[in-house]
């Protein structure tokens, strides 16, 4: 079984998805048909046949069943749903990327704010690129491998920041 496969499959569950046990299903869930399309290519990628994808109220979801990957999948992420970093931070530099890109797609985004010069009145755009997660442990592990890449970030409360210039 394809080890990187299997870690971009455990990022996209611990994000918006899940496991369910008793049907060896693994699901996500996502307003973006783009990323409905990279969780289907990953499982593909560990020979998974058959994905489903259901569409509701604005909302896709994609499944598939696989006894295997669910007990795979079960080992590796922590049923509070922690990334497993320990893994991750073993990959090369274009994987981390790559697993970045994920995270970042899933439950990440861009914050903008606005303020004005109190000494020559000009208008400054400020950027953030932010991470979002309610576990620490993931936020940590994002950060750690941000860290592994050269870039910069700060945790505030539940965000993950890298200020952008």
């Amino acid at each position: 079984m394809d080890s990187f496969a299997i870690l971009k499959l455990a990022c996209f569950v611990v994000t918006d998805g899940g496991i369910y046990p008793p049907r060896n299903q693994i699901y996500f869930d996502s307003v973006d048909r783009k990323l409905i399309e990279a969780f289907t290519k990953t499982a593909r990628e560990l020979g998974i046949k058959k994905v489903y994808i259901n569409k509701g109220h604005g909302t896709f979801q994609a499944y598939f069943y696989s006894k295997e990957i669910s007990k795979t999948l079960l080992r590796l992420i922590t049923p509070e749903k922690i990334l497993p970093i320990d893994k991750i931070t073993r990959l090369s530099t274009s994987q981390i990327a790559e697993i970045l890109r994920i995270l970042f797609t899933t439950d990440g985004g861009v914050s903008l704010s606005f303020s004005k010069s109190k000494v020559d009145c000009k208008i400054r755009v400020h950027r953030k690129v932010i991470f979002t997660s309610a576990k620490p442990e993931n936020l940590r592990g994002v950060q750690l491998l941000l860290k592994s890449l050269g870039i910069e970030s700060r945790i505030q409360e539940n965000d993950l920041e890298i200020k952008g210039r």
